[in-house]
């Protein structure tokens, strides 16, 4: 298994193969990744577009695609943490399949992979 924080800055070069800002008013999008060399990081940051938490919320469902078996989710707000940058790591190439689901917030999605 290879240890992550060999990856980043300075270090194992990565490749960022999507970088998008998405504006969630109560809907969702899906993306696939083809990620043909590990390991795969999914950065997010939201932005919450009210100045109360109970208005704003984020869920990033990580699935792979083949099986359909949830492999990661992560969020803002409701069951989630208040922190509004956050990153998840995967070991293994393959296809992935994101679902965003946001309540008035605008996402910044960033997905990595080896080079």
């Amino acid at each position: 298994m290879k240890n992550i924080a060999e990856y980043g800055e300075g270090v194992r070069p990565l490749v960022t193969i999507h970088d998008a800002t998405y504006t969630l008013r109560y809907q969702s999008r899906a993306l696939a990744a083809d990620v043909v060399k590990a390991p795969f990081l999914v950065t997010f940051t939201v932005t919450p577009g009210s100045t109360n938490p109970n208005y704003c919320s984020f869920i990033l469902t990580i699935r792979d695609a083949d099986s359909g078996t949830v492999v990661g989710q992560e969020g803002y707000t409701r069951t989630f943490s208040t922190d509004t940058t956050k990153k998840l790591a995967f070991l293994k190439p393959g296809r992935y399949h994101l679902t965003l689901h946001g309540a008035m917030v605008d996402v910044r999605l960033r997905l990595q992979a080896g080079e």
